[in-house]
């Protein structure tokens, strides 16, 4: 009687790992690290502050009660351009 012998699935990616050619694995690093570099700015320097917060469902923050008064300039030029909610680092 045969029996089945069952792999474990860290030993199914292993077998998949080593058939893949060198030039599959260079492209998948370069796409990685090309896609980690285009977002490392959002990855380290994005701070959700309440503009931000208040700006994602279509509203502009608060500007003149904080005595930012190009914030409302912006958020309406945006809306009337782009037709929404834009991000404050795009500025």
């Amino acid at each position: 009687m045969n029996t089945i012998r069952w792999k474990m699935p860290d030993q199914y990616l292993t077998e998949w790992y080593r058939n893949l050619s060198g030039a599959v694995k260079t492209a998948f690093y370069a796409a990685f690290a090309a896609g980690l570099a285009a977002h490392l700015y959002q990855f380290t320097n994005k701070l959700y502050n309440y503009d931000e917060l208040a700006n994602t469902p279509g509203g502009i923050g608060l500007s003149t009660e904080q005595g930012r008064w190009l914030l409302n300039w912006m958020g309406r030029f945006m809306r009337s351009v782009f037709g929404g909610s834009y991000s404050l680092p795009f500025f």
